[in-house]
């Protein structure tokens, strides 16, 4: 009888001890919410920030043009690329729809190649989700940011490929809103002038005429308008929404321009564990505490299984 009762009464301290520090456990998970979120809302660019090249433009550009008669090596792309790119092109022009007649000038100004062939596969290549790669951690961070109540949006001046490409890579969906600046414009009527006269100009050498001419009279979606558009698809009011993106202009000036903080990739931020952890820090404790509780249950069932061995040898 003496036995039984020491017995049981180990038992009842086992059982004893495993509630106090399961209870010890508790209280750690519980402090996830002592930490308040920053923001309700979180604006990506696309190229980028949230898009990134598979591979340098290029090698992509010099790969492509070999079937076509290309002479140039990467080097000498690479440079003209940015030149093409860095010129003051119209809103207008490299904005619109699927951002052809755009990109045709400028694949033409890097290369010194006007073959249609040519364009016409660099166009599609980057219209293909391999051409692009997610940063590490992206889809996990949209993720938990969205299961933690924060709306997710891409807000970009991508040209209408975009929504190809991002269903490509599987994400799409993990978005409240896609907000694309050439879809806003697209039935913009005085487009069709815009392309014409740009094209006679360029053919007569007076691109830079045409550039100052018509620099104030050329309709744009302001980034003002396209991020007014997405806060209210994503019903967040501004000063609780932060835009992420790689350009002080476009991005930073326009989201300020509605009261929507900015943090500009690669420089306020590098990775998406940067932007979760600044957004919500709570993620971060919860992740810590599951941790916690992963290894306490680990020591729990190590610490059961001794004591259970000895109470049953007594």
């Amino acid at each position: 009888m003496e036995s039984c009762f020491t017995k049981c009464w180990h038992s009842k301290t086992l059982f004893t001890s495993l509630y106090s520090l399961r209870r010890s456990s508790i209280s750690i998970h519980s402090v996830r919410n002592s930490v308040k979120r920053a923001y309700d809302g979180l604006l990506l660019d696309a190229a980028g920030t949230l898009l990134q090249l598979s591979k340098p433009v290029e090698e992509t550009y010099t790969s492509i043009g070999a079937k076509h008669g290309l002479k140039l090596n990467s080097a000498e792309i690479k440079k003209g690329f940015k030149r093409a790119f860095a010129a003051p092109w119209p809103d207008k022009l490299r904005y619109e729809g699927d951002g052809k007649p755009f990109w045709k000038l400028v694949v033409s100004e890097a290369t010194g190649c006007s073959n249609e062939d040519y364009f016409e596969e660099v166009y599609e290549h980057y219209g293909n989700g391999y051409a692009w790669r997610l940063p590490d951690g992206a889809s996990e961070t949209i993720w938990l940011l969205k299961n933690a109540g924060v709306k997710v949006a891409v807000v970009s001046n991508f040209d209408t490929r975009l929504r190809k490409v991002l269903k490509e890579l599987n994400v799409i969906d993990l978005f409240d809103a896609v907000i694309i600046s050439s879809e806003k414009l697209e039935n913009d009527k005085c487009y069709c002038q815009c392309i014409c006269i740009f094209y006679v100009m360029w053919n007569y050498g007076c691109i830079h005429c045409f550039l100052h001419f018509h620099e104030k009279e050329i309709y744009n979606i302001g980034a003002f308008e396209i991020f007014g558009i997405v806060v209210d698809q994503i019903d967040v009011e501004a000063d609780k929404v932060v835009h992420v993106g790689d350009d002080l202009k476009a991005d930073k000036v326009g989201a300020n321009a509605v009261g929507i903080d900015c943090w500009l990739w690669g420089k306020d931020v590098k990775t998406f564990a940067d932007i979760e952890k600044s957004i919500n820090p709570n993620l971060i404790i919860e992740t810590q505490c599951h941790q916690s509780l992963n290894a306490l249950d680990t020591s729990n069932n190590h610490v059961w299984t001794k004591l259970l061995v000895c109470y049953l040898t007594l």
